[in-house]
């Protein structure tokens, strides 16, 4: 499979309110792209409706589509956006416009950030009580509040298996 991609800057779809308080910055998906659009086509197409802070450009075999991160300079911009853009034949292809997902990059940053704080304060937590604890209460507290979460999709649930290491060592 042939597959090339062309990143121009930009996170990922971080939600935050403009200067003005009244647009969000968006990622948009941009499928149906001819073979011949560049990140710079995007970015000046749609630059007379907001700001483009980075584009992505995937393409494989016939597929061509992207994703850029869109800040509308107002509120109707970014459904003006839509009802304009989606649907119409431009460079060779017909755009397909739709609100995407946040990119991977920046969700998996933002889950780490909020991992790292949680076990702060869990660890912050375990040294105020060790102060008056032995070791082993300190054990039984950082396994409770530790363990395996594993994602099971068939199930679409996540099962939080607690430290199962500890248990040999008792």
């Amino acid at each position: 499979m042939n597959d090339h991609r062309d990143y121009t800057g930009g996170g990922g779809a971080l939600e935050n309110p403009n200067s003005d308080g009244c647009s969000l910055k968006s990622r948009i998906f941009v499928g149906g792209l001819g073979a011949s659009v560049k990140p710079n086509d995007l970015e000046a197409t749609f630059s007379s409706l907001g700001r483009v802070h980075g584009v992505e450009i995937i393409r494989s075999n016939d597929r061509n589509f992207g994703y850029m991160d869109f800040e509308p300079f107002s509120d109707k911009a970014l459904s003006k956006l839509f009802s304009s853009y989606n649907g119409c034949v431009w460079k060779g292809g017909r755009l397909r416009l739709e609100k995407a997902k946040e990119h991977y990059l920046a969700q998996l940053r933002q889950e780490w950030a909020a991992e790292a704080a949680q076990s702060a304060t869990i660890t912050a937590e375990v040294d105020a009580s060790t102060a008056s604890n032995t070791p082993d209460k300190r054990i039984q507290m950082l396994s409770e509040n530790s363990g395996l979460k594993m994602f099971f999709p068939r199930l679409k649930k996540v099962i939080h298996k607690r430290s199962i290491f500890l248990k040999r060592f008792k």
